[in-house]
């Protein structure tokens, strides 16, 4: 079965590889096609190396510390108290995977590290897994809400509803399994993953999910604060109620599974949304910053970790010793 697999599996990977670095080229290169080499190069020279080593020190504790902490602290609700850091080294050698498994599927390396280490059930690790990334991502929209308020004319048509849903979505969650169904008639996959979601969040008590969402929200907490000195290095002034209504716009398309590691995507919407506080190279040039330090400088420092992270999860205990 593995020699019927494997080339099939070779064939998935480049298919993945293709199809998102065509739309990574082709935006970078249309966004350097606007520009003169004058203006890009006079950006580049002018950027403040202080405030990218800032901005990538923070994304690297952001994501090989605190968020496997994130996720330790979720698998107590499935009574597995793993040690932190055989965990975090696992999480931190699946960062690299994500250059050519889409929608962070590298990280399931971790349920199988559970599974054989803590006899953690698959199903749990997964549900914990769902339930870290799904708190993620509800948190873009906190800031998102956040970002309205401070916005005038927003605050009424869009801020309020918002921010009325966010804690009712919280609250309810578990009670929308009855959702799974119609979903599931319209894909199999969509019905699962909602089954999946609301009995990840019926483990958690609610008081302690609102919690959970208070902590995680300080991951994109800390996104904006990257944003803000990805903007700055470069020179570019953008106001607080900017930051807060783009920056979780800029996440939001980064980590859709449509360009490399979401280069080309990230430049794009950078561009996009502040244009007006900066000249267009300059928020090219902040975009280039936030892909540099956020993703390529992270990608080869959890290269040398991967080995581990195989054994761990793929490997019998005495093998991976």
């Amino acid at each position: 079965m593995n020699d019927t697999q494997s080339p099939q599996m070779k064939k998935q990977s480049a298919t993945r590889w293709v199809l998102t670095l065509v739309p990574t080229i082709l935006i970078l290169f249309l966004l350097l096609r606007s520009l003169s080499p004058g203006q890009f190069a006079a950006a580049l020279r002018n950027v403040r190396l202080d405030y990218f080593a800032a901005m990538t020190l923070l994304h690297i504790g952001l994501i090989f510390f605190f968020t496997p902490m994130m996720w330790r602290l979720i698998l107590r609700f499935y009574h597995c108290r793993t040690p932190y850091w055989p965990l975090t080294a696992v999480w931190i050698g699946s960062t690299s995977l994500k250059v050519i498994i889409p929608l962070k599927l590298g990280r399931l390396l971790g349920v199988a590290y559970l599974a054989r280490r803590e006899k953690l059930p698959g199903a749990h690790g997964v549900s914990s897994l769902l339930l870290l990334h799904f708190i993620n991502f509800f948190t873009l929209f906190v800031y998102l809400a956040v970002g309205l308020w401070l916005t005038p004319g927003m605050r009424l048509p869009f801020a309020l509803p918002l921010t009325l849903a966010l804690p009712a979505i919280i609250a309810l969650l578990p009670s929308l399994g009855a959702l799974a169904g119609p979903l599931g008639r319209l894909h199999p996959r969509l019905g699962k993953l909602t089954a999946d979601l609301v009995s990840a969040f019926a483990v958690v008590p609610l008081g302690k999910r609102f919690a959970l969402v208070g902590l995680i929200s300080l991951v994109h907490g800390a996104n904006i604060a990257k944003v803000a000195l990805a903007l700055a290095a470069t020179g570019a002034a953008v106001s607080t109620p900017a930051l807060f209504l783009y920056s979780p716009l800029v996440y939001l398309a980064a980590n859709l599974p449509v360009t490399w590691m979401g280069i080309g995507a990230r430049e794009l919407t950078m561009v996009y949304f502040f244009q007006g506080f900066a000249p267009e190279a300059n928020l090219l040039a902040a975009g280039m910053l936030l892909s540099l330090g956020s993703e390529i400088v992270t990608l080869f420092l959890s290269l040398p970790l991967l080995p581990k992270a195989i054994a761990a999860g793929l490997l019998p205990a005495k093998e991976s010793a």
